[in-house]
């Protein structure tokens, strides 16, 4: 349904490179618990779990493996290994290092001979992040007005794309006694009206409060709004 990519993820240093990804329906397995305290140091042993290569230009077809690797180093962002005997490659991003049955690490990033080292997001310093994404997209967890996934993630109504951005959906109930503040009664349902929150030009603090990603001033001293990428401001 969505990814859901950590707000201060910078793509050429890849820090924080964190996403949550949402499904519906559920996925039939149970999630394995994420750390909120590392307990690895270097010289100890992860397990790493991925669908990538086993080698540098692996052409074989995708399937799950899991191997262990040993700790080298430890910074405020990452996890650093090598293999002992297996290593994270290409194509395994996102796959989790295990200690026991804890999430400690997302795997991030390598050499490209995937034979020297691997690094891995570190989870426990983006635990809340994660813990705030996965209560909001909770079952029954979003009131009227608010952003959702899917129409069991409002409490009440349905799930529906913002009628001036359909890349942002909110819980939208009847219009039965009257709207929150805040909300119209539009086509019989509670609504925002343009612009919606994340829409361009709604107001915003931050990139991660726009659908377009991209908050900024459009002239020289005016409040933030949405804008969609690529658009001309000030500078």
């Amino acid at each position: 349904l969505a990814a859901l990519v950590h707000p201060d993820f910078d793509p050429q240093s890849l820090d924080h490179d964190l996403a949550i990804v949402i499904v519906e329906p559920t996925l039939a397995v149970e999630p394995l618990p994420f750390a909120t305290a590392l307990d690895a140091a270097p010289g100890s042993t992860i397990r790493v779990v991925g669908y990538g290569w086993t080698v540098a230009n692996d052409t074989s077809g995708p399937q799950r493996r899991t191997g262990t690797s040993v700790v080298d180093s430890i910074d405020e962002l990452r996890l650093v290994s090598h293999a002992s005997p297996s290593q994270a490659c290409e194509g395994d991003s996102g796959g989790p290092a295990l200690v026991g049955d804890h999430v400690v690490g997302v795997a991030s990033s390598g050499d490209p001979s995937c034979m020297q080292v691997a690094r891995h997001t570190r989870v426990d310093v983006h635990a809340d992040f994660i813990g705030d994404v996965l209560a909001r997209s909770a079952v029954g967890a979003a009131g009227a007005g608010e952003r959702c996934w899917y129409d069991a993630n409002c409490a009440e109504g349905a799930c529906l794309p913002a009628l001036d951005e359909p890349r942002w959906s909110f819980c939208a109930p009847a219009c039965d006694g009257g709207c929150p503040d805040g909300l119209a009664c539009i086509d019989a349902r509670c609504r925002h009206a343009a612009p919606s929150p994340g829409a361009e030009g709604a107001p915003c603090a931050s990139d991660a409060d726009c659908a377009g990603g991209m908050c900024r001033s459009p002239d020289d001293g005016a409040a933030r709004v949405a804008m969609a990428l690529g658009t001309n401001v000030p500078v």
